[in-house]
């Protein structure tokens, strides 16, 4: 009997622990991708390497925008600024 118990108890530890990792996932997954967002940052290199940059060195969220910097072909910096629902560029910079 006493075994029986062990066993119930280290399988409700187990599905506890599973279901706050699965919490703890969903939690991050819903910060890393705020509401109202459509493209991915998957979208944002695409639309980078699209408009452009040959490398990326960086890319981020900010607000509702993606920021990325990095290279094109000749070597030249650039930044863009991507707007994050509709994926049109709203600001090209050569540097």
């Amino acid at each position: 009997m006493t075994h029986r118990r062990l066993a119930n108890a280290a399988h409700v530890s187990r599905t506890l622990s599973l279901a706050a990792f699965g919490a703890a996932a969903f939690i991050t997954a819903a910060v890393a991708q705020p509401p109202g967002a459509q493209i991915s940052i998957d979208d944002a290199l695409r639309i980078a390497r699209q408009s452009g940059l040959a490398t990326i060195t960086k890319i981020e969220r900010d607000h509702r925008k993606w920021e990325a910097e990095g290279r094109d072909g000749s070597g030249h910096r650039i930044e863009l600024d991507i707007d994050a629902t509709s994926g049109a560029v709203l600001k090209t910079e050569r540097k």
